[in-house]
C-alpha cells in the first residue's frame, strides 16, 4: 500500500492465512512491514502453510482435527489468550512438505488454477466456515 497508509499500520495478524510467492519477500514493501506480521496457525495447519512463509508463526491448539482446524472458532482460548503448541504436528509437516514440493513444480498458471479449484471445492460445500 502507499507509504502514507503503511506508516499507520501498527500490527498485521494472519490467522491461518496462506503465504506469498517467493518474490514478495524481497520487495521493499514487504521488508518495511515484515517485523509487524504475526502469523497464527493451528497444529494441523495446511491452508496457513501454503506457499512461502518467511515470518515466524505461532501454533494454536484446536478442538478439531485436520483441515477443520482452519476454522478459528475451533481454536482453544483460555484465560483470554490462545492455548499454544510448540510446533505443528508431524502429519502436518509431512502434508505441507509434500504439498509445497508439488506446488513448486507448477507454473504460475497451474498454481493459480489449483488455488481456484481448491476454493471452488470448499465453496461448493455451502459451508460458511470449515
Amino acid at each position: 500500500c502507499e507509504s502514507s497508509i503503511q506508516s499507520r499500520i501498527i500490527d498485521i495478524f494472519s490467522h491461518d492465512g496462506p503465504g506469498f510467492r517467493e518474490e514478495i519477500f524481497y520487495s521493499l514493501q514487504y521488508q518495511k512491514i515484515k517485523e509487524i506480521i504475526h502469523h497464527y496457525i493451528p497444529q494441523s495447519a495446511l491452508i496457513g502453510m501454503m506457499l512461502e512463509h518467511h515470518e515466524k508463526y505461532v501454533v494454536v491448539k484446536s478442538k478439531r482435527i485436520g483441515i477443520m482446524q482452519h476454522d478459528p472458532f475451533s481454536w482453544i482460548i483460555e484465560g483470554g489468550d490462545f492455548q499454544y503448541e510448540e510446533d505443528i504436528n508431524n502429519m502436518a509437516i509431512i502434508a505441507n512438505n509434500t504439498l509445497q514440493l508439488w506446488l513448486d513444480s507448477l507454473n504460475d498458471q497451474n498454481r493459480e488454477l489449483f488455488v481456484d479449484i481448491l476454493y471452488s471445492v470448499i465453496n461448493a460445500t455451502g459451508a460458511k466456515t470449515f
